[in-house]
C-alpha cells in the first residue's frame, strides 16, 4: 500500500530535500498550532483554496474540494464539543480542548481525515512534511480521538458498529500508524498506536481514548517527511467504517542547529535614518552593510532615530539556559566612556519557514524599556532641505526639531535617492519603540550620553577576545569580550508581556533615542559586528539586578517621583522588595519612591534588595531649592498604587485633575475629567502589560508608568 503513494506524497510535500544539517546541538521544535489565528469555536478546513498550513517546522498539506465543500488529510480547529455524534462535529477532539491548555496556551489542535481511494478502498495515508525542506528527526507528537470517532466507537451509528459488539466481547481496535520516508524510502518501522481496543480478555480493560496521550516517534531516526493512516476491525465492502479522523498536539521535531559561523552572514535590510556618516565612507553607504559580516570590526551607521538594520546568521539562534549569564548572542559597537548611543534590538523567529523575516518582531525589553519616559511607539518624519544643511523633523507628539549639520561631515545626510531608493527623496517616517536615556548637556564642551544598564546595541566598550565569551549584561564591570549581550528571554509583545521563544532567526537593531550630543552630532547607533553565543555552563555570575531612573544633574523641586525595578535574569521582577537610603538627613523616600527634601546640597541615594542587600544601585545628583518654593510643583508628589495591579489603581497626591491612560502604543484607552484623590479607577478589562497615566491640573502635568497583571 505504501508504495501506492510515494509519488502523492511528493507532490504534496514539494519534496526538494537537502542532507539534514549535522549541527554543535539540537532543538526541539514544537508545533502548538498556537500560530493559526481563528475565533472561539471555529476551525479552518482549507476552504480558503491555500492548500497547507505551517506550525512550528512542520506542513501540513490540505485538500479541498469546492465543488463538494469536501477536504481531507490536515485542518485545524479549537472546537471543544465532546458531546455531539456525527459527521457534522468532525473538527472536535473529545478531550474539548488541545494538548495542556494551560501549559500551553493553547486550545488549536490538527485535525486529520484519512480518505479512502475510490477503486480500491485502501486508505490514503495523510502526509506530513518539514517546512524547510531538510530531513529531521521527529521526536513525537500528543494524539487523541476526534468526538465523531469518539462517540461511533462508543455507542455505533449508522455507518459503523459500536465497539465490543451487544455483549461488548468483540475483539474490536482502532489503530493509527506512522511511518517516515528517508531518500525516497519508507522507513523500516513503522510506529502504531491503538486509538481504541477492545481485545482485552477483561471487557473491564477495554478503552477508547478519551485523553491526549504521547506516540514517541524517535525510532523513525531521520526523515524527509511523514504518513500517517488507519485500520479498525470495523470494515465493509467500501472500506474502514471507522470515522477516519484522529487530532494532534505538540508535534515536536528535532531541529539540528548547525553553526558554521558564529559571525553575521547576511544583512538583510538597511534603512538609516539622516545623520553624519550617511552617504560618506565607511559608515554610511549601502556597501557599508559588508563591514559587518564574518566579524566585528566594521562601520554602520544607523542615523538618528528610527534608522534600522536586519541581519542574521548562518544558523538559528538557540535560546539556550547553559549560555554564559542565560545570553544568547552579542552585538558590538563603537561606544565611547559617557557616550552611549542606544539601539533597541527586536528578535524574530522564523514561524512559517520561509527564510523570509515576514512573522513578528519582539522587542528584547532593556532596562529603560519600563521608565515611564520610554514609549512604546514613536514615529519622526524626516523632510529632505534638498542640499546639505540642517535636517527638518517633526515626530508625532506634536515636536520639531533639527538633525544639525556639523563642520566635520559636510555631506548631505538625508539619505541619498541613488544609494537607497527605498527612502522617499521628499520625506519619510521611521517609528519604534522610544528611550529618554540620560543626556547630560551641563558641559556644552562634552555632553554625556551616560551608558544604559542592560539590553541596547552600540552601549557598552567593547573587551577582549574572544569576543564569543560575553560580559555579564546584570553587572557594571568589562569582564570578557564588552559589547552588547542580549537574551532571548527578555522579548515583549507589543503589550508589554513577556513571550517564550525557543529560537530566533532574524536580529533588528534600530536608533533608539532622538537626541543631540552638541559638535559629536546627533546620538546615532553604530555597529561592528555581531557572534552567536555556544553553550557553556561553566561560565556563570550575578543573576540579579536593581535599577534606578538617573536622577537629573540637579534637582530644584521640594519633591521628586523616583523609578526603580528590580530584575532577575533580565526580566521585571514586580514583587520584588526593594528599599531606599540616602546619605542627606534633609531627604526622605517613601514607599511609593516619592522623595522628599527640605535643604540643598549633594545627594546620593542607594536601593536594594530586601532578600539580598549585596544587589544595589546608587545615583546622585545636586539638590538646589530655591528661596521661595513654588506650589506648581505639586504635581510632582503623584504615586499610582498597587503598581502592579490586578483589578484597580489609584492615584496619590492629586486633587480634581484631568486624568488619561495611554497603553504602551500610545492610544488613549480612558480618560476621567475630574479624578479625586484615592477614587478607584477600573482596569480588570485590560490587558496585562504596560501603561502610561497622564495627570494634567491646567497648569502643568506629569506622566507615571503603571503595570496591569
Amino acid at each position: 500500500m505504501r508504495n501506492t503513494y510515494f509519488l502523492l506524497l511528493a507532490l504534496a510535500c514539494s519534496i526538494g530535500v537537502t542532507n539534514a544539517q549535522k549541527g554543535i546541538h539540537s532543538i526541539d521544535v514544537i508545533s502548538y498550532f498556537e500560530n493559526l489565528s481563528l475565533n472561539p469555536g471555529s476551525y479552518w478546513n482549507g476552504s480558503d483554496l491555500s492548500g497547507k498550513f505551517n506550525s512550528g517546522l512542520a506542513t501540513f498539506p490540505n485538500d479541498y474540494n469546492p465543488d463538494w465543500m469536501a477536504w481531507n488529510q490536515w485542518s485545524y480547529s479549537n472546537m471543544a464539543d465532546d458531546s455531539t455524534s456525527g459527521f457534522m462535529n468532525q473538527y472536535s477532539a473529545v478531550t474539548a480542548s488541545g494538548y495542556d491548555p494551560a501549559n500551553s496556551g493553547g486550545s488549536t489542535y490538527a485535525v486529520a481525515y484519512v480518505i479512502s481511494d475510490f477503486m480500491t478502498t485502501e486508505l490514503v495515508p495523510v502526509p506530513l512534511c518539514f517546512a524547510d525542506n531538510n530531513a529531521h528527526h521527529p521526536v513525537g507528537f500528543y494524539v487523541t480521538n476526534g468526538t465523531y470517532p469518539a462517540l461511533a466507537m462508543k455507542n455505533g451509528d449508522d455507518y459503523s458498529k459500536k465497539f465490543g459488539g451487544e455483549t461488548g466481547n468483540d475483539p474490536d481496535c482502532f489503530k493509527l500508524m506512522v511511518w517516515g520516508m528517508s531518500n525516497g524510502n519508507p522507513t523500516l518501522d513503522t510506529i502504531e498506536f491503538y486509538l481504541a481496543d477492545y481485545r482485552f480478555a477483561n471487557n473491564d480493560e477495554d478503552y477508547i481514548v478519551d485523553t491526549w496521550e504521547w506516540v514517541n516517534l524517535e525510532g523513525l531516526g531521520e526523515v524527509d517527511s511523514l504518513l500517517f493512516s488507519m485500520e479498525s476491525t470495523d470494515t465493509g465492502m467500501f472500506g474502514m467504517n471507522t470515522p477516519a479522523f484522529f487530532c494532534i498536539d505538540n508535534l515536536t521535531i528535532k531541529f539540528q542547529n548547525a553553526s558554521v559561523s558564529d559571525h553575521i552572514t547576511d544583512v538583510i535590510e538597511y534603512m538609516p535614518a539622516p545623520g553624519q556618516h550617511i552617504n560618506a565612507a565607511p559608515w554610511g553607504l549601502p556597501s557599508s552593510v559588508n563591514s559587518i559580516i564574518g566579524g566585528v570590526d566594521g562601520s554602520l551607521s544607523l542615523g538618528a532615530f528610527g534608522g534600522y538594520a536586519i541581519f542574521r546568521f548562518d544558523h538559528a539562534v538557540e535560546n539556550h539556559p547553559d549560555n554564559p549569564f542565560g545570553v544568547d548572542f552579542s552585538i558590538f559597537g563603537n561606544p565611547m566612556e559617557d557616550a552611549s548611543e542606544p539601539g533597541m534590538v527586536y528578535v524574530m523567529k522564523d514561524e512559517n519557514w520561509n527564510g523570509v523575516a515576514d512573522d513578528t518582531w519582539y522587542l528584547l525589553a532593556g532596562s529603560d524599556y519600563w521608565f515611564s519616559a520610554s514609549l512604546g511607539y514613536y514615529g519622526v518624519t524626516y523632510s529632505n532641505p534638498g542640499f546639505a544643511a540642517d535636517i527638518p523633523w517633526m515626530d508625532n507628539l506634536g515636536n520639531s526639531g533639527y538633525i544639525f549639520a556639523n563642520s566635520i561631515h559636510e555631506q548631505p545626510y538625508y539619505p541619498d535617492a541613488d544609494s537607497f531608493p527605498a527612502v522617499n527623496p521628499d520625506q519619510y517616517l521611521l517609528s519604534g519603540n522610544l528611550i529618554a536615556g540620560a543626556i547630560d548637556s551641563s558641559s556644552p564642551a562634552f555632553v554625556k550620553s551616560p551608558q544604559r544598564a542592560f539590553g541596547y546595541a552600540d552601549n557598552r566598550l567593547r573587551g577582549t577576545m574572544p569576543f564569543t565569551i560575553p560580559d555579564n549584561p546584570y553587572t557594571l564591570e568589562k569582564e570578557n569580550a564588552g559589547g552588547d549581550a542580549f537574551d532571548i528571554s527578555w522579548a515583549v509583545d507589543s503589550n508589554g508581556n513577556y513571550v517564550e521563544l525557543d529560537m530566533i532567526h532574524f536580529i533588528k537593531v534600530q536608533t533608539g533615542m532622538m537626541g543631540d550630543a552638541g559638535w559629536l552630532g546627533e546620538i546615532s547607533t553604530e555597529l561592528t559586528g555581531a557572534v552567536d553565543i555556544a553553550p557553556d555552563p561553566g561560565i556563570t555570575g550575578i543573576m540579579d539586578m536593581v535599577l534606578i531612573k538617573d536622577l537629573p544633574p540637579v534637582i530644584d523641586t521640594t519633591r521628586f517621583q523616583l523609578e526603580s525595578f528590580a530584575f532577575h535574569q533580565g526580566r521585571i521582577q514586580p514583587e520584588a522588595e526593594i528599599s531606599w537610603e540616602t546619605n542627606a538627613a534633609w531627604a526622605t523616600i517613601d514607599e511609593n519612591g516619592l522623595l522628599s527634601l527640605s535643604n540643598s546640597g549633594e545627594m546620593e541615594i542607594t536601593l536594594f534588595l530586601v532578600s539580598d542587600p549585596g544587589i544595589r544601585a546608587s545615583a546622585s545628583c545636586l539638590v538646589e531649592l530655591p528661596a521661595f518654593l513654588s506650589e506648581e510643583n505639586d504635581l510632582l508628589k503623584i504615586s499610582v498604587f498597587p503598581n502592579p495591579a490586578d483589578n484597580y489603581v489609584s492615584f496619590k497626591g492629586v486633587d480634581r485633575v484631568k486624568l488619561e491612560l495611554f497603553d504602551i502604543s500610545g492610544n488613549k484607552i480612558m480618560e476621567i475629567d475630574n479624578y479625586i484623590e484615592n477614587e478607584r479607577v477600573d482596569i480588570n478589562d485590560f490587558p496585562g502589560g504596560l501603561y502610561l497615566a497622564r495627570i494634567t491640573d491646567g497648569r502643568m502635568s506629569t506622566t507615571v508608568k503603571l503595570i496591569k497583571q
